[in-house]
């Protein structure tokens, strides 16, 4: 068995564009998590920075509370298409030396 610890939208997406959908799965459990900064420079001279930063992050709260996010992601993602089969445990080749 092999794993890769990735970040489940991104293996997702890979799992996806690698046509791997019924071959391969992800575990449900969380192992870790990390937040996502902010996307703006903090010393950056940028004017209104602040008020721009505001209005973003209350717009995502927003965009989050009212499901759109999420529909974001999901089709983002496509999600809908992928239909991930259980793991299957398989013994795969062992690379040559």
């Amino acid at each position: 068995m092999h794993v890769v610890i990735n970040d489940k939208s991104i293996g997702l997406y890979l799992i996806d564009s690698l046509g791997l959908q019924h071959s391969i799965s992800h575990y449900d459990n969380i192992l870790f998590t990390k937040g996502y900064p902010m996307p703006f420079a903090k010393n950056s001279n940028y004017p209104d920075l602040k008020q721009i930063a505001a209005l973003f992050e209350w717009a995502l709260t927003q965009l989050k509370q009212d499901g759109t996010y999420q529909q974001l992601v999901d089709r983002g993602l496509k999600r809908q298409q992928l239909e991930l089969a259980p793991l299957k445990p398989t013994r795969l080749p062992v690379p040559a030396r």
